[in-house]
């Protein structure tokens, strides 16, 4: 029998980041926080895509469907969500996480300051 693995749960909470944290972001990773946006919006239209397909074939979506982020964007984001909570965790801790204990709960990104359409009212 598989050893059950105690979950890690991660909650990265974009409405919540400092300007230091976007700076750290981009810093980190070489990219503008506006690359998470847009990543994310690929991966929710892929996974929108995916599960209308499987019910169009008359299945049950698969909710394991990629997320389609690089992962140096969701190490940066894991490192800068979780050092709030554990101010000695290091990016290279982070970066050996193990996949398998990690559970991932991203709060919406709607009207974060680098989303335009969010000001379209």
């Amino acid at each position: 029998m598989a050893e059950e693995v105690e979950k890690r749960i991660i909650r990265m909470e974009m409405n919540n980041l400092t300007l230091g944290d976007m700076m750290d972001f981009e810093e980190l990773t070489g990219e503008p926080m506006s690359a998470l946006r847009d990543y994310s919006r690929k991966a929710q239209r892929a996974r929108a895509a995916a599960v209308a397909e499987a019910e169009a074939r008359g299945e049950d979506p698969d909710p394991n469907v990629e997320i389609g982020i690089p992962m140096k964007l969701m190490v940066a984001m894991i490192y800068i969500s979780e050092r709030r909570t554990d101010p000695r965790l290091t990016f290279e801790d982070v970066r050996n996480f193990d996949m398998a204990s990690l559970e991932l709960e991203v709060v919406d990104q709607e009207d974060t300051p680098f989303d335009e359409e969010s000001s379209d009212a």
